[in-house]
């Protein structure tokens, strides 16, 4: 297992929360947007506009965002550190940003 995978392990996966390092936060989570860009991206140009090739891809994408972004949020809450806050602070302005993206893309 490499250290990405038990700090956000796949979805079927318990949380190993005791991995989550506020040091790799911001950069995960700037990674992981970079991918859901990607993909809204490739939707936005592809020509199919089936169901599968819009809504689920879109799904598929949201989640795997958001299984990245729903332990960190968590353990902010329960398990507080400056360095945390600071982390998620910071990851959760880029989300904003993105978000504010997507749900502004004419194309999509």
């Amino acid at each position: 297992m490499t250290q990405r995978q038990a700090q956000f392990p796949a979805e079927t996966d318990a949380v190993r929360f005791d991995l989550i390092d506020p040091a790799r936060i911001v950069s995960e989570v700037g990674e992981a947007i970079g991918r859901h860009r990607c993909a809204i991206e490739s939707i936005c140009t592809g020509n199919a506009r089936d169901f599968t090739s819009v809504l689920l891809a879109k799904e598929a994408a949201d989640l795997a965002l958001t299984h990245l972004w729903s332990p960190i949020s968590h353990l902010t809450r329960v398990s507080n550190s400056p360095e945390l806050r600071a982390a998620h602070g910071e990851a959760e302005r880029l989300l904003t940003d993105h978000n504010l993206w997507v749900g502004q893309n004419s194309a999509l």
